[in-house]
């Protein structure tokens, strides 16, 4: 959607959390190189954001809302492996969820999970 990063988490919204949701998902980062920080207005034909940067936007929505159960499907798999694990292990700290159920082929965030349940298709 074009309009400016803060409004794309948001959606003009005031809410409470958004400093430590989007320091949570490292918009932060993304918003200190902005030409205006979180008032940079993104999306065509404005700043166009990488496919992490877009996953980061999308996990904090979700995060404003306070949801019980937060589910995260492949959220981070355009993000290298460090910043994968940096921000699930940040989005568990913020407490904003009762659980978090993250789906994802990689290994390496296994370590952060509190169950991890493989599932797997049968050779056939």
């Amino acid at each position: 959607m074009a309009d400016t990063l803060l409004n794309n988490v948001t959606f003009g919204r005031d809410i409470e959390d958004v400093d430590r949701i989007c320091t949570a998902v490292g918009l932060d980062d993304l918003a200190s190189r902005l030409p205006l920080g979180y008032a940079t207005p993104i999306g065509p034909p404005h700043v166009r954001l990488s496919g992490g940067e877009s996953q980061r936007v999308g996990i904090a929505r979700a995060l404003v809302d306070r949801p019980r159960l937060l589910i995260l499907d492949e959220a981070t798999r355009m993000l290298d492996v460090a910043t994968q694990r940096v921000i699930v292990d940040r989005i568990m700290g913020l407490g904003l969820c009762s659980a978090v159920l993250l789906v994802s082929h990689s290994e390496a965030l296994d370590s952060l999970a509190t169950r991890v349940v493989e599932v797997g298709v049968p050779n056939v």
